[in-house]
């Protein structure tokens, strides 16, 4: 699988591309225009943290720390702690990192139907990840979800740990009304996130249809 970031009315959203076939060239494509999408980006919060932080060669030190050329977020969040500029990880994201903040920077992704062609090119299935994050109204995220699914989307995902009752009775309206598959995750990225059990998942909803059936389903229609 893969995730992919997309652009879609000027946000940032996350696409799932599950059962995918990593040599299929228009994946591989689109995933070498990320990738460069992303060097891009780190070296540009580099040169800000350079010097909102008072920090020298950020974008270099992050690369060691991540052993690759386009160290994400997190990366810089980590050299901000050793750096003593910041308390801990989420202190990093608050002053420098997150939107708004003197080091964020947005990435120029991919438009949602490219995301969604590719992985469909790539014989994968498109789930929308952590539609509760995006922090919209019920009006846009329904408005989203219809430009979703009418773009190709498969799948939503809606089984996930720490969910208020309205933001789950939210996804249940909406898989439902949008006829959509449904998925489980955690959003799992580091221990830090104690409030999140790595692999412990609410079941999916009674009645839903999930992506491993569907996809069972396709291959044996």
């Amino acid at each position: 699988g893969i995730e992919l970031s997309v652009r879609h009315d000027n946000r940032e959203f996350h696409v799932l591309g599950l059962w995918v076939d990593v040599d299929d060239p228009t994946l591989q494509a689109r995933v070498s225009a990320q990738n460069e999408a992303r060097i891009n980006r780190a070296r540009e919060i580099g040169r800000r943290l350079d010097r909102a932080a008072g920090l020298a060669n950020s974008y270099e030190r992050a690369c060691e720390l991540a052993d690759n050329d386009a160290p994400g977020r997190p990366w810089f969040a980590k050299l901000l702690e050793q750096a003593g500029r910041v308390r801990n990880h989420r202190h990093a994201f608050n002053r420098f990192l997150k939107q708004g903040q003197s080091a964020f920077v947005a990435t120029p992704w991919c438009s949602l139907e490219e995301g969604i062609a590719a992985i469909h090119a790539a014989g994968g299935t498109a789930v929308l990840a952590h539609p509760h994050a995006y922090n919209m109204t019920r009006k846009r995220l329904r408005h989203f979800l219809g430009q979703f699914k009418a773009a190709g989307g498969d799948g939503l995902e809606v089984a996930m740990p720490g969910l208020t009752p309205h933001q789950q009775a939210l996804l249940d309206e909406c898989w439902q009304h949008f006829d959509l598959q449904v998925s489980a995750g955690s959003d799992f990225h580091s221990p830090e996130q104690r409030w999140l059990a790595l692999g412990r998942l609410p079941p999916v909803p009674a009645g839903a249809t999930p992506v491993w059936e569907g996809r069972y389903a396709s291959l044996n229609s």
